[in-house]
């Protein structure tokens, strides 16, 4: 149970420096714009208005304060939310309940050497 909590505490720390908030945020503040929208313009005009920029929201607004208050707080401000991302082929499931472990080790051959066993060569000795 401990290592789950340790697992989703280091999951949400990778969202928090990644700006996964943000953009957890920007989604619903697009969503939010789309469905208030929506009623009146229609939901073409909506989508068109939430996503062109001219009209943005209260959220909105929040957000970019938000990011721009990082931008400056930053230790290394050339670093985008982008450039932090690590692109993996692993899905959160796997992370969070990896596979048990191999349950036997194999045994280790001495008697059969590869050529990395071979003898180190050193070097020929210092004339006095």
């Amino acid at each position: 149970m401990l290592q789950l909590l340790a697992r989703l505490l280091l999951l949400l720390a990778a969202v928090v420096v990644v700006e996964g908030h943000l953009m957890i945020g920007q989604s619903v503040a697009w969503l939010t714009m789309i469905t208030d929208r929506a009623p009146t313009h229609g939901l073409q005009d909506s989508i068109e208005t939430t996503f062109s920029g001219k009209n943005p929201c209260e959220i909105c607004y929040l957000l970019q304060t938000e990011r721009s208050r990082h931008r400056e707080h930053s230790s290394i401000p050339e670093a985008t939310t982008m450039a932090k991302m690590i692109p993996l082929r692993v899905s959160a499931a796997s992370l969070l309940f990896p596979p048990a472990r191999f349950p036997h080790t194999l045994p280790y051959s001495t008697s059969v050497k590869s050529q990395w066993q071979g003898d180190i060569p050193h070097p020929p000795p210092w004339v006095v």
